[in-house]
């Protein structure tokens, strides 16, 4: 028997004033890439020009981040208020959050493996970063800028981090669509001689999202097997009766924010 979570025009978008300041740049130029777009600057209460420089958090599917009135199904990921919960309590550095929204090629664009994603890919690393390291008060170093994104920005965040990890140091890979590549991720992996073991990995699934188990344990012990240690620089999640959604993705939020960028000591 099949039984329905939900349905997705059925529910209600809520009014969810934006915590912080959002910062909207207009365009930034995407060569290689079919759609040009803009892309938002979340600033938390914590961020001045004259306070502490700030790490920085770079997401994919921008526009499902911080207002339910732009997120697919009506359903944002709550990135404001878990960011700035966490950064007054201790339980994360400062942080900016740089959302990136997509496009109709999102399936392309968010796949390493196909050329929309590699000219994509130089765009996140070569366009916008060096936008936000100039205009903004930030920490520029790897250890301080992190790449995060859900399903196909999963993949495409771990694809980043372990291709780029002189710019990444951490990869937040929530329901990751490993599946996606043809095996063309595991094998990679598999026969990689070096592996960025300085690069911070979170990976997770939800329960009823089979496809996305299976290759989350997958992944996690191909991981272990190239050297990477649950606890340092990997950490797993299983999160029981969660689907593939983005309500699913911002209950656990908190989760890959506090693992890779844990406050310095």
């Amino acid at each position: 028997p099949v039984k329905i979570i939900d349905w997705l025009d059925l529910q209600v978008k809520e009014a969810d004033p934006v915590t912080g300041k959002l910062v909207n740049i207009e365009s930034l130029e995407a060569k290689g890439l079919k759609y040009q777009r803009p892309i938002q600057v979340w600033l938390p209460e914590s961020y001045s020009e004259t306070s502490q420089p700030h790490a920085v958090i770079y997401m994919h599917d921008g526009q499902n981040l911080f207002d339910p009135a732009a997120a697919f199904a009506g359903v944002d990921w709550k990135v404001d208020e878990t960011v700035t919960e966490l950064i007054k309590t201790g339980q994360m550095r400062p942080s900016i959050v740089v959302g990136i929204p997509n496009s109709p090629d999102r399936m392309q664009e968010l796949n390493l493996y196909t050329s929309a994603g590699k000219h994509y890919t130089r765009f996140v690393a070569e366009v916008v970063k060096p936008y936000i390291d100039k205009n903004f008060n930030v920490l520029t170093d790897k250890n301080n800028t992190v790449i995060m994104g859900s399903s196909m920005g999963g993949l495409m965040s771990f694809q980043m981090a372990m291709t780029l990890p002189e710019i990444f140091g951490g990869a937040g890979c929530l329901s990751s669509a490993f599946g996606k590549t043809d095996g063309k991720i595991y094998e990679f992996v598999e026969k990689a001689a070096f592996l960025p073991e300085g690069v911070k990995v979170y990976l997770d699934t939800g329960e009823y999202e089979p496809p996305i188990v299976k290759a989350y344990f997958h992944m996690l012990k191909l991981l272990k097997q190239k050297g990477f240690f649950e606890g340092f620089n990997l950490m797993g999640f299983f999160d029981e009766k969660a689907t593939h959604c983005e309500a699913a993705w911002a209950r656990r939020l908190h989760l890959p924010l506090k693992f890779l960028l844990r406050p310095e000591i």
